[in-house]
């Protein structure tokens, strides 16, 4: 090993062990604070996905009762489909009113990972700095800007990413979640901007998908936070509808 690869080991070793007497940053927390005290939640946003061959743009109307699981979302695009997704309590329901269908799904069928990837929450992505905390390794820097980065180091078990790193604004909420693979390459940023009350109303995704970049931005018009959710945006008549399984309808395209 020449100097330069054993200057490199030591200071990765360093960081390592600051990494792991680190005190935590109470910024880290304040976002997990903030979403587990939300029990109702209503609004509406525009998504715009852009594969740089397509671009969609959808407008989504969002109920949500987080304290009594259950969600509805009406879902409209550019290309003119609708629909109107519910999860109630374990149950995923995608209505098809052009097909007179219902299709059914028990996200309890794919385990705690399942649920978590129909939880459908506008603010969903903010959640993984608890889970990150919990699991990770933290390095904290104050950059060149002033502002907090924060590193999070997996172990080699974790084949999704290497690293994580979220740097703060000066009101110590996060503006940019970056995700690194074991090449050190970025997969995945994630951009908050134009916090009110302590949420971003605009999120913007780059991803990388098959050599492509994916861009995904999120505007958030309408929000209404712990105010009562009327039951009757959670009801759907089945009535005149055939019930299918969304696994058997899906099995044609993944044959």
């Amino acid at each position: 090993m020449n100097k330069k690869g054993i200057a490199f080991h030591c200071l990765l070793i360093v960081l390592l062990f600051i990494s792991i007497h680190a005190a935590k940053p109470t910024c880290i927390d304040y976002i997990g604070v903030r979403l587990a005290k939300i029990e109702t939640m209503e609004g509406v946003y525009t998504k715009e996905v852009n594969t740089g061959k397509e671009s969609v743009k959808s407008k989504i109307t969002f109920y949500d009762d987080v304290k009594n699981n259950k969600k509805h979302l009406i879902v409209s695009d550019s290309k003119g489909s609708k629909n109107d997704i519910f999860i109630i309590k374990d149950t995923l329901f995608v209505i098809d009113k052009d097909n007179k269908t219902v299709y059914f799904m028990e996200t309890g069928l794919y385990g705690e990972i399942g649920k978590k990837m129909f939880n459908i929450n506008v603010f969903e992505s903010l959640s993984i700095l608890s889970q990150l905390k919990n699991n990770d390794s933290i390095i904290s820097v104050i950059d060149k800007n002033k502002k907090l980065n924060v590193s999070f180091l997996s172990d080699t078990s974790n084949l999704i990413y290497s690293a994580v790193n979220v740097r703060f604004n000066s009101d110590s909420v996060p503006e940019l979640i970056e995700m690194y693979d074991w090449n050190k390459k970025v997969i995945m940023q994630l951009h908050y901007t134009n916090y009110k009350d302590g949420l971003p109303r605009a999120i913007k995704t780059l991803s990388q998908m098959q050599g492509m970049v994916l861009e995904e931005k999120i505007s958030i018009n309408k929000l209404k936070i712990n105010q009562p959710v009327a039951d009757k945006y959670f009801d759907f008549t089945r009535k005149g509808f055939k019930m299918v399984s969304l696994e058997e309808a899906m099995k044609p395209f993944l044959e």
